[in-house]
């Protein structure tokens, strides 16, 4: 892999421009294996006991909602009323709980590390990045591979929620996202191959029974037992987030079970309206009931609220006033496939340090601001490669190295044949047309060859007339020389010419003069 920027390689290399580096890539998985388990909608599971005295106890459930007393009488579950505060659904969560090797610790300290996770969040085929469940292939075809961040494509695995929920849970004022104890009470129930999922809740539900039984002997008891608010108290935490909660602790110091009522009213205005619970307390025992607090807006404030606690009937026992405090929203990143996630990769190397901060070779101002020397670098090799290319080619052509290449390769018939017919085309197919304007000229030269010697013996004609025209005129007058310009008598002319006995030895015996002449 060659390039100009060490910011963005999935290898995290010092890719100058002038150095070169590889990497090579592997899946490799986490050492703890995940079941992930779609959830159904929830049944709602509860028993009612009822206990008459010397009639007896009977016991009815949305699956028996009819049961007889022992000496006479039944008891029958009509329904219930809906309630204030829907129950939670996950159907459109996945649940994930670590099952192999066995004597892993991740896998050893059960539901601590269960997590619900959005089914958005899963691929089943593997094919999408960045999701629970990529596959190697979905890593190896990511568009524009080599020029991602290191551990792209790998974000948001199951180790990395896990992470950060645990980090986010050390904090001690914040919650997590995904592991199954920030969504409540739970429990899995596993029979064979069977598993189900329970979750406990404490909200305040309401059912109607119909008891038959002989009224004649029938008294209507109240009994109360005194009870105190130990303790309510709530850590700071983020406005407008799921992080607030109040801790109320309440004990029975009287001497019979009692059912008490706890209720949090007259909150500060940014406080919404909190659900009362019911709890019932045998004596000398101490409860702590969670109350969920959230808030309407994202400022920091200072909240109050007041605790009272009632008799089941509506009587008050005691009441407190709890002061707490709520900090600023603070917006967080989404996870993303940088180089904090999991599964980190050992490069040997050089790693620079000082990264550009430029993520296009294009963005001019932002490279002359950041000073990027490898962007910089690469614009000047660029511009040398485009201008010095076209000249070794020229050069290269008028040398005739290109003839060379292919000679030799005239000579190595399968070497040719490797190579695609677009690229032998395009290289030989110049040397094709010289030979080819060859054979066009040869051509050419035969269609005028007969143009040519009509021209020659008309050339001859005008020679010859012109040989006798120059003769009768050197017969007529005074000979002339034609080396020095210099008119010649006849005594002297007898020296070059001879006389001629007719008109044919004439023209072949100043044949020379003429010829000279011209």
């Amino acid at each position: 892999m060659v390039g100009i920027d060490n910011e963005r390689s999935r290898g995290n290399l010092n890719c100058g421009f002038l150095q070169m580096k590889s990497s090579a890539h592997c899946m490799r998985l986490h050492e703890v294996d995940w079941d992930g388990y779609e959830i159904e909608p929830f049944t709602t599971k509860f028993e009612i006991t009822v206990d008459l005295g010397i009639l007896g106890k009977a016991k009815v459930s949305p699956f028996t909602k009819v049961a007889t007393l022992n000496s006479g009488g039944s008891v029958a579950l009509n329904g219930d009323f809906s309630q204030y505060k829907a129950l939670p659904t996950f159907e459109s969560k996945m649940l994930f709980v670590p099952a192999y090797p066995k004597n892993h610790p991740i896998v050893l300290e059960g539901s601590k590390n269960w997590m619900l996770v959005d089914k958005n969040m899963v691929t089943m085929s593997g094919s999408e990045c960045d999701k629970i469940g990529v596959s190697f292939s979905a890593f190896r075809n990511q568009p524009n591979a080599c020029s991602q961040l290191p551990l792209s494509c790998l974000g948001n695995q199951l180790e990395d929620l896990r992470q950060t929920d645990i980090a986010l849970m050390k904090e001690g004022s914040r919650s997590g996202k995904y592991i199954i104890s920030n969504f409540g009470s739970f429990l899995m129930n596993s029979t064979g191959a069977q598993k189900t999922l329970i979750m406990d809740t404490s909200e305040d539900t309401n059912s109607v029974l119909t008891i038959f039984v002989n009224a004649a002997s029938v008294q209507f008891l109240s009994q109360k037992s005194a009870g105190h608010i130990v303790s309510a108290f709530v850590k700071p935490f983020v406005a407008m987030s799921k992080e607030g909660e109040m801790q109320i602790t309440v004990s029975n110091t009287g001497t019979s079970e009692c059912s008490y009522i706890i209720t949090i009213t007259d909150c500060s205005e940014n406080i919404l309206p909190i659900l009362q619970q019911r709890v019932v307390i045998t004596p000398a025992e101490t409860v702590t009931e969670h109350f969920e607090i959230r808030t309407s807006h994202e400022f920091a404030t200072s909240n109050r609220c007041k605790v009272t606690l009632l008799y089941s009937d509506g009587e008050k026992i005691q009441d407190i006033i709890v002061v707490f405090d709520s900090k600023d929203y603070a917006f967080e990143k989404a996870i993303d496939g940088s180089i904090d996630q999991t599964g980190k990769v050992n490069i040997e190397g050089d790693h620079s340090n000082s990264q550009c901060k430029c993520n296009s070779p294009f963005d001019v101002i932002c490279i002359v601001l950041h000073s990027c020397i490898d962007y910089i670098i690469g614009w000047v090799a660029a511009i040398v490669g485009i201008i010095t290319i076209p000249i070794i080619f020229v050069f290269m052509w008028r040398c005739g190295l290109f003839g060379l290449l292919f000679q030799s390769c005239k000579c190595c018939a399968c070497c040719c044949s490797l190579l695609p017919r677009g690229i032998m085309k395009c290289l030989i197919g110049p040397y094709k047309k010289k030979k080819h304007r060859r054979k066009s000229k040869k051509s050419k030269k035969k269609r005028n060859s007969s143009e040519n010697s009509e021209r020659k013996s008309k050339k001859k004609k005008k020679q010859r007339k012109n040989r006798y025209r120059n003769s009768m005129r050197m017969n007529d007058s005074l000979p002339y020389h034609p080396s020095s310009y210099v008119m010649m008598n006849p005594q002297s002319m007898a020296r070059y010419f001879k006389p001629s006995p007719s008109y044919e030895m004439k023209e072949i015996e100043y044949e020379p003069v003429a010829r000279y002449y011209k």
